[in-house]
């Protein structure tokens, strides 16, 4: 593989990964109109302790709030590294054969010392995975728990 190839490897791998934040986004959106309607432009940030701060209810059990907590924690940990891919510059770094992406978020660097994200295309497959699987959970946490049967 030439060093282009590399490159609009990586470029697409990133794409990839946005395109499942997208998703994310979106499914943090449509439980936010359920459960705890808000600000239609509010940082996903903002959304996720919004959607936190909604109390268990007849319409919300106490084990779907639960399971929404543990999806938001994992969307949490994913935001930071989504905020150094959709807010940061590509460069194409090579480890001997491999091809790296080092994503420096402007928001998160200072001109003397840029700390820079790298990432494998592999990496980027399993983040975009990772995001998708996020949605699967908060769907999942939105399904309202089949009642018990007692038999008599």
């Amino acid at each position: 593989m030439n060093a282009l190839s590399f490159d609009l490897k990586l470029h697409l791998e990133r794409s990839k990964c946005i395109n499942a934040f997208v998703e994310l986004e979106q499914a943090l959106g449509q439980i936010a109109d359920v459960l705890a309607k808000g600000y239609e432009n509010e940082l996903i940030s903002q959304r996720i302790n919004r959607l936190r701060d909604v109390p268990a209810s007849s319409v919300f059990s106490k084990e779907q709030r639960k399971l929404l907590h543990a999806a938001l924690d994992d969307a949490e940990r994913l935001i930071v590294i989504r905020n150094d891919i959709v807010h940061g510059a590509l460069t194409v770094l090579m480890d001997g054969t491999k091809p790296i992406a080092a994503f420096i978020n402007v928001r998160q660097s200072d001109w003397l010392a840029p700390v820079a994200r790298l990432l494998t295309c592999e990496q980027l497959g399993q983040v975009a995975e990772k995001s998708r699987q996020l949605c699967q959970s908060l769907k999942k946490a939105m399904t309202k728990p089949a009642k018990q049967v007692v038999p008599s």
